[in-house]
């Protein structure tokens, strides 16, 4: 408790009262604090001279490190620069050359403060100037980092060690390089330090002094007769880095200092090449006057024209063309300058390299790609017509199969695709895979490219290896707006794939209702099974997909020649999917859809399409003991009775007595009550509704997984449209039953209380 009385004392600057606890307890003046400092620090951080002259006088250790920092007194005064501190404290001769936890000395705290005077007094105290911190820096090498030019001026006029190195290799002179101040690279360069030292990548002072773009330093360096032909680890010499940067002064220096331009780095790339790289047209001048071979390659074969037209730079390349390359040159990857001009999208590059020499326009790469390949995979459409005017062929295949219109299609490139029609290719080529352009715009889905490509008059029907044709991959993917523009064509709607799919099986497998409703539109066999023995519906319900199936069983009402007044898809369910002896809906292993059904939960959802005879088809719950006249059904309980249906929920036929039925007016708040209590046939109720389908995908897209917001939006999109004020609740209604879709009925009901 003394000794925490002690250090209040000493924050406080209480020196009588630290007088008497040195009196009193001079055992403990060098106890610690939990971070490990003694009282001699704290009064050395408050900056306290008297204080520390009085611990110092009571005995107090100046040697000790605190368990924090390993700091001693010393470095707290030499990090605050506290000069009068650090006098005193020098007064008492502690040792210089303690290091903290980093093996950073007090002149190495000062050094990284610059802290000149501190730096001063350190040194005369026979601090040794060479000890170097975990880091390998030695105070020197601190400076230099720091930019701190008076401490290096110190520093090297107690001529310490110019060339340690810390643990990167580096000399002070590569920091001082490293950090762009010429004025310290002249002072380091006085002590004649080795300019030819490389750091751990590689790099001399040159080389660093280049690749920052230092002319004044790259001067002074070349002055100390520094070999300029020098590599680093990457092979590169300072020529190269100068290049790379795009510093002419400094190339223009290094090829007065007679460096071999053909020197070429790990890369296999000379220093033209990376000023081509870097689109330097005055270093690539500079260099071309040094004779320099344009026809070199790198590790890639490719010339410094390769990356010229790459890089897009039309003036370099009007440049290199003045030393005659060779244009038909090709890299290790076959592509050719006009490849490479043709992929960067610059046209007056294109324009250059074939008037004013004759490229092979058709040349192939190593994919069989040709110049023409590539223009198209960019869409450029400007260099496709300078191609064309070249007679470039435009029924070219490369490896895969595909022409330039095949990769125009892939990309959704209109205006190249409408381009490469006026040169009347081939529309219907097939690529390695069966796929012929047609196939490549309907899977990637471009329809305004579709829109261009049409007024060819492709082949429509044309199937690849495995039967597969453009519509197939359209309704695989449910794009409904290009599946009604190819529909304008007359496809083969029921043509098979080698696994017995039609269009429609695909649509339905993939839960596409919009493709399925445009589909069953144009008259598409629902029944046509595939080599399973699956129809469409099979795979519907298979994928879980609701809305499909509702919409495919409302379709087969047809198949069994049911009134408009009788289509109710429950009724189908019952008489069709649960109807064993009915082969149109087994496969071939004599299962129909709702045996598919492994899902417990999704099969008491299918089963939601038809209720228990003995219950209520409202609550579901209570036993039926209402009859229904004149048919005589018994269909729901005798509290549900006092909601008036227009029809028996079983045979369809009209119930006589309505109770006011039609009387209600329904408004548009009551449409968020509904909502809640609509079950998932949200779309069939909209189909009866008379939404679009296309318009119901929308709501579904905007709003996914939240079907609750999904039946709002569809009953207010129907209620907004309605012209028919006063009928509103009774056609609601009536959609509401032809969907059996009775706890939204009776919900509907209650609204009338």
């Amino acid at each position: 408790m003394a000794f925490y009385k002690s250090l209040c004392g000493v924050m406080k600057g209480d020196i009588k009262y630290v007088e008497q606890f040195i009196a009193e307890n001079q055992q403990a003046i060098n106890e610690e604090d939990p971070g490990g400092r003694t009282a001699l620090h704290r009064a050395v951080s408050v900056g306290n001279v008297d204080m520390v002259e009085l611990l110092l006088q009571g005995g107090a250790d100046i040697n000790l490190v605190d368990k924090m920092c390993r700091g001693t007194p010393l470095h707290v005064a030499c990090g605050r620069g506290q000069i009068e501190m650090v006098e005193m404290l020098l007064r008492s001769a502690p040792d210089v050359n303690v290091g903290d936890k980093y093996s950073n000395t007090p002149l190495h705290v000062a050094s990284e403060g610059e802290k000149i005077d501190i730096v001063e007094l350190l040194l005369k105290s026979k601090h040794d100037a060479n000890v170097a911190n975990i880091y390998g820096d030695t105070p020197l090498h601190v400076a230099c980092r720091g930019r701190h030019s008076s401490a290096v001026k110190m520093f090297l006029q107690s001529k310490p060690d110019a060339n340690a190195v810390n643990k990167e290799g580096n000399t002070p002179l590569h920091l001082a390089c490293l950090g762009g101040h010429h004025d310290m690279v002249e002072m380091v360069l006085a002590s004649e330090p080795d300019v030819r030292m490389k750091n751990n990548d590689g790099n001399t002072p040159l080389h660093l002094a280049c690749l920052g773009g230092h002319h004044n330093m790259v001067e002074m360096l070349l002055a100390s007769k520094h070999n300029v032909r020098m590599t680093n680890n990457d092979g590169n010499t300072p020529m190269h880095l100068a290049c790379l940067g795009g510093h002419h002064n400094m190339v223009e220096m290094l090829l007065a200092s007679k460096h071999d331009v053909r020197m070429t780095n790990n890369d296999g790339n000379t220093p033209m090449h990376l000023a081509c790289l870097g689109g330097h047209h005055n270093m690539v001048e500079m260099l071309l006057a040094s004779k320099h071979d344009v026809r070199m390659t790198n590790n890639d074969g490719n010339t410094p024209m390769h990356l010229a037209c790459g890089g897009g730079c039309s003036g370099l390349v009007a440049l290199l063309m003045k030393s005659t390359p060779d244009v038909n040159a090709q890299n290790v990857f076959g592509s050719t300058p006009l490849h490479m001009a043709c992929g960067s999208g610059n046209t007056a590059i294109v324009k250059l390299l074939t008037t004013s020499s004759k490229p092979d326009v058709n040349t192939e790469d190593e994919n069989g790609n040709t110049p023409l390949h590539v223009t198209c995979c960019g869409g450029h459409r400007d260099i496709l017509k300078v191609l064309m005017q070249l007679k470039a062929d435009v029924n070219a295949t490369n490896k895969y199969g595909d022409t330039a219109l095949h990769v125009a299609c892939r990309g959704g490139h209109s205006d190249t695709v409408r381009e490469l029609i006026l040169s009347e290719p081939n529309v219907n080529l097939r690529n390695k895979y069966g796929h012929t352009p047609l196939h490549e715009v309907c899977h990637c889905g471009h329809s305004d490219t579709l829109q261009v490509f049409l007024q060819s008059r492709p082949n429509i029907n044309v199937a690849d290896k495995k039967g597969i044709t453009p519509l197939h991959l359209v309704c695989h993917h449910g794009d409904n707006l290009i599946a009604k523009r190819l529909m304008e064509f007359k496809p083969d709607i029921n043509v098979l794939t080698s696994n017995g799919n039609t269009p429609l099986h695909l649509a339905c497998r993939g839960g596409r209702i919009a493709t399925v409703a445009t589909l069953i539109k144009f008259t598409s066999d629902v029944n046509v099974m595939n080599n399973d023995g699956s129809t469409p519906l099979h795979l519907a319900v298979l994928g879980q997909h609701y809305d499909v199936v509702a919409l495919m069983l409302t379709q087969f009402c047809s198949k069994l020649g049911l009134s408009k007044e009788d289509k109710v898809p429950g009724r189908v369910v019952e008489r069709f999917l649960t109807d064993k002896r009915n082969k149109v809906y087994e496969n071939y292993s004599n299962v129909t859809p709702l045996d598919i059904i492994k899902d417990p939960d999704f099969k008491k959802k299918i089963n939601g399409f038809f209720s228990p005879e003995d219950k209520c088809v409202l609550c579901g719950d209570n036993q039926v003991t209402v009859k229904f006249l004149p048919c005589g059904h018994k269909r729901t309980c005798r509290e549900c009775s006092k909601i008036r249906l227009r029809k028996c929920p079983q045979c369809r036929q009209p119930v006589t007595t309505k109770n006011g039925f039609d009387s209600h007016k329904l408004e548009k708040r009551d449409l968020q009550k509904i909502a809640k209590v609509l079950p998932n046939k949200w779309q069939q109720v909209g189909i009866f509704l008379k939404i679009e389908i296309d318009e119901l995908a929308a709501i579904e897209n905007n709003f996914p997984s939240d079907p609750e917001e999904q039946s709002y939006r569809m009953l207010k999109k129907w209620f907004k449209s309605c012209n028919s004020k006063g009928s509103k609740f009774r056609i609601l209604r009536d959609a509401l039953e032809e969907a059996e879709c009775f706890q939204a009925i009776k919900y509907l009901f209650s609204l009338k209380s």
